[in-house]
């Protein structure tokens, strides 16, 4: 038994490590992505709010005024 703890500390480590690396060039879209919903997220409420509490047609025009501006600043 002894012999198969430091196999399994081994594997695990290597599975890290592969994990890692395969995620490794999606880390910067994923915190892109986070920093674009953490400041849209109050546009979101105050669209919510003017169309009456439609979640899909907020979602949509939030979207949609995102695009638009993202797309004019390129």
């Amino acid at each position: 038994m002894n012999q198969k703890i430091p196999f399994f500390f081994f594997a695990l480590f290597l599975s890290v490590f592969l994990l890692v690396l395969i995620f490794l060039p999606y880390v910067s879209v994923i915190l892109l992505a986070m920093v674009f919903a953490a400041v849209m997220y109050p546009v979101y409420k105050r669209v919510l709010s003017f169309v009456k509490g439609r979640r899909t047609i907020a979602s949509l025009l939030v979207v949609v005024i995102f695009t638009t501006i993202v797309l004019i600043r390129w």
